[in-house]
This record gives structure tokens, C-alpha cells and sequence, in this order.
């Protein structure tokens, strides 16, 4: 991360033989660098108050994420890997991480996002470490084929997580087949399966009714 405090230019004299016409340059550097100093923090003050405070995303227990009307979540993948399939799969390297990147940025974040596999979501556990720091967990769910979500053969293991998430009781948003429409990606083919779009809104429209029939109302669904 840059140091967004920035530096102050060292006073130098300038020598008897040089041409003092830039002085009055550098000067006027030296004060819009100052001026740009100062504005900084006005910058970031006014983007805060617009940004959802963690606090209220959390207030709702029970019921689903506060919806901003004048203000915005503010989130990001904290994980500090440099691999990012090590990070996606390793949720432990978020958890260790979120503090520090917490204080870097001066405030909770609002969204972390959490990935995790179709066969093994992320325990309520976890979930709550997350919630802990002020921020609402957005999961990000791998897919499956389409088909097997649209047929049923899915419908016992989707409302069980279902009931898990309803049973967790805060606030979650729940992102699943993310990036749908990047046709070219390996997954999109593997689970669309020849389905197409219309076959990508159908499954989503299924695990949504899903999750209601569960009484997840505390789960909001995003894409």
C-alpha cells in the first residue's frame, strides 16, 4: 500500500549561480503540494459518510441486509495471498488477515466477500468471526451444472444449506455461479451445460425459492 500521508519536499538553498527563476516554480509546487495535503483528508471524510456504516449492516438480526438509500457498502476480498486460488479455498487467510487491512483503510469494511466450494460451505462459525469485525459476509458460491438444480436432484442439499443460513440468524448476501455471463471462463461451460442463460435464470430462480421455502429471510441474493 502507498503511504497516502505524503512526503515533504526537502528546503534546499539554492546556490548563487543558479538561475533563480525556478525558484518561484518550486514554490508553487511546494503549495499545491500542501493544498493537496490538506484536501486529501477532506477526500476521504466526505467518501466515509457516504459509505454504509458496519455497524447498521449488522443492526437487522434476523432479517436481510440494510438496504443503502443515500450511502454504499464499501467491501473487498481481504485475503493476503498471492495465490488467489490459495485464498479463495483457504478461508483462514481472510480471518488472519482482515484486522490489519481494517486498520490500512481506517474503518470496518461493510462487505467481505467469502468463496467457497458447492459441496462445502463455509460454517456458521466462520460466518460469525466475519461479522464480528462490522462486516457482512457476501458468499460467493461456486455452481454446479444447471441442470441437476433445475431437475431437483439438488433440492435436499440446497435447502439444508438453506436452513443453515436461516439458522445463522445475521445479515448475508449470497452470490452464487458469480461471473455467469464470462462464457469463456472453464466453469461457465461446465455448469451451464449447454443450458444457456435461460437455463442460468431458471436454477437461480430455483435455489432462490429454495432459500425462502428454508425461511432464509435473512439472506439476500446478488449476482
Amino acid at each position: 500500500m502507498h503511504n497516502l500521508r505524503g512526503t515533504t519536499p526537502n528546503h534546499r538553498t539554492i546556490p548563487a549561480d543558479t538561475d533563480r527563476s525556478v525558484g518561484p516554480r518550486l514554490t508553487r509546487r511546494r503549495r499545491l503540494h500542501r493544498a493537496a495535503r490538506l484536501a486529501l483528508p477532506l477526500v476521504l471524510l466526505a467518501l466515509a459518510a457516504l459509505l454504509v456504516p458496519a455497524a447498521d449492516a449488522q443492526a437487522s438480526t434476523g432479517g436481510p441486509p440494510a438496504i443503502p438509500t443515500s450511502t454504499a457498502y464499501l467491501g473487498a476480498f481481504a485475503a493476503p495471498h498471492e495465490s488467489l486460488n490459495v485464498a479463495q479455498s483457504d478461508i483462514r487467510q481472510e480471518l488472519g488477515g482482515i484486522g490489519a487491512f481494517d486498520g490500512v483503510i481506517g474503518r470496518p469494511l461493510g462487505l467481505v466477500h467469502v468463496y467457497q466450494s458447492w459441496q462445502n460451505p463455509v460454517r456458521n462459525s466462520v460466518l460469525s468471526a466475519l461479522a464480528v469485525t462490522g462486516a457482512t459476509p457476501l458468499i460467493d458460491w461456486t455452481c454446479t451444472s444447471d441442470a441437476s438444480i433445475t431437475d431437483g436432484s439438488q433440492d435436499a442439499f440446497i435447502s439444508s444449506y438453506a436452513s443453515a443460513l436461516a439458522s445463522y440468524g445475521r445479515p448475508v448476501f449470497l452470490r452464487w455461479f458469480w461471473e455467469m455471463n464470462l462464457v469463456n471462463l472453464p466453469r461457465t461451460g461446465t455448469c451451464q451445460a449447454g443450458l444457456g442463460s435461460a437455463g442460468y435464470v431458471q436454477a437461480f430462480r430455483h435455489i432462490h425459492d429454495l432459500f425462502v421455502a428454508a425461511g432464509a429471510t435473512n439472506v439476500a441474493f446478488v449476482w
